[in-house]
């Protein structure tokens, strides 16, 4: 696995390159784990997504596990000490030669609704990752493997991800609005999870360096 991020409660706070230019993604609940691959229930039925090293892990205690597996002196945590089964998850995906390819695995917060206020919500859909190139209150654009994307972005576009809770406190505390380029900005690599050519949730995977 690529790498594996630890998720606080901030950090997942929602605001109203990676292996494929365009994904898909599904939400469900583990239901067996193995050193290389993960099987997921979902709405469509089970799923079985492969693992390898370029496989980003999202989750809570990542870096904790992550710091004894290097203590027992292994590379890293395996896929069983970052999930159960049973847990919720998001998977990101590509298919190639007949196999879904896992490229991103996020648990916590961000799996399969757990209220029934959100039983509604969408269960799978589509995905691009990339660099942005260009971001305002209503659009952002994306260089992507397949070229530039341009997604509209509203109220509704959610924004999560690392640091993303921390720029919204400190907005706060200084009396400012937030919006989308409070925390996305050029640079930045980004996973858009849209429909059609809306942004239903722009992910911040990696800050541009300053």
């Amino acid at each position: 696995m690529r790498r594996v991020a630890i998720v606080t409660a901030l950090a997942l706070l929602v605001f109203a390159v990676a292996a494929s230019a365009q994904e898909k993604w599904v939400r469900g609940e583990i239901t067996a784990i193995s050193g290389n691959s993960i099987t997921v229930k979902t709405a469509d039925g089970p799923m079985t997504f492969a693992v390898d090293k370029t496989t980003d892990v999202v989750v809570r205690g990542g870096s904790t596990a992550t710091r004894e597996a290097h203590k027992a002196g292994q590379e890293g945590a395996t896929l069983d000490k970052l999930f159960k089964v049973g847990d919720k998850v998001e998977v990101h995906y590509s298919e190639a030669g007949g196999k879904m390819i896992a490229a991103e695995i996020r648990g916590g917060a961000s799996g399969a609704p757990t209220s029934p206020a959100a039983v509604t919500a969408p269960t799978k859909g589509s995905s691009a990752s990339g660099i942005v190139t260009a971001v305002s209150d209503s659009s952002i654009t994306i260089k992507a493997k397949s070229g530039d994307m341009t997604f509209a972005i509203d109220p509704k576009t959610q924004v999560v991800g690392r640091g993303v809770g921390t720029a919204a406190k400190a907005a706060k505390e200084a009396g400012k609005p937030t919006t989308v380029t409070t925390f996305i900005k050029v640079n930045d690599e980004v996973r858009v999870s849209f429909t059609e050519k809306h942004a239903d949730e722009v992910y911040l995977l990696r800050a541009a360096a300053k």
